[in-house]
C-alpha cells in the first residue's frame, strides 16, 4: 500500500502542472477579469471590444466601438479577430463570456473579460 501511495506522489507531487503532465501539453494562461475602467483603458490602447451577444441583441444595443461575434459562430468566425493586439470581451448580459473566454485563450488570442454590458461604465 505505501509504495503505490509513493508512486502516486512521485506521478502527480513531482513538478510542472498536473494538466501538462496529463495531457503534454502547456495549460492555458489565465483567465483576465477586468473592471470597466481596466476595460476602458485597454480600448483606448488599442484592444478590441468584442461583444458575444446574439446579433438581434448587438442591434438592440451595445458598446460603441464593439465588434460583434455572436458566441454561437465564434467557431466559424474566430479568425476574423485580430491576434495582433487585445481582445476585450463581453456580451449584453454576461452570458457565454466565460465560454468564449476559454475559446479563445485557447487559440492563442489575448482576452479581457469585461463580462456583462453594465460593467462597462459600472467600475
Amino acid at each position: 500500500m505505501i509504495g503505490g501511495l509513493l508512486l502516486g506522489w512521485a506521478l502527480l507531487g513531482c513538478g510542472g502542472d498536473p494538466a501538462m503532465r496529463m495531457t503534454g501539453h502547456d495549460p492555458l494562461p489565465a483567465s483576465h477579469p477586468v473592471s470597466g475602467r481596466q476595460a476602458i483603458q485597454l480600448v483606448l490602447h488599442g484592444a478590441l471590444l468584442v461583444d458575444v451577444s446574439a446579433e438581434i441583441e448587438f442591434y438592440g444595443r451595445h458598446l460603441r466601438g464593439a465588434y460583434n461575434v455572436p458566441w454561437d459562430e465564434l467557431e466559424q468566425r474566430h479568425d476574423e479577430l485580430p491576434r495582433d493586439r487585445p481582445l476585450v470581451i463581453y456580451s449584453r448580459d454576461g452570458a457565454h463570456t466565460e465560454e468564449a473566454d476559454l475559446f479563445l485563450r485557447a487559440r492563442g488570442y489575448d482576452v479581457h473579460v469585461l463580462g456583462h454590458f453594465a460593467a462597462w461604465s459600472g467600475s
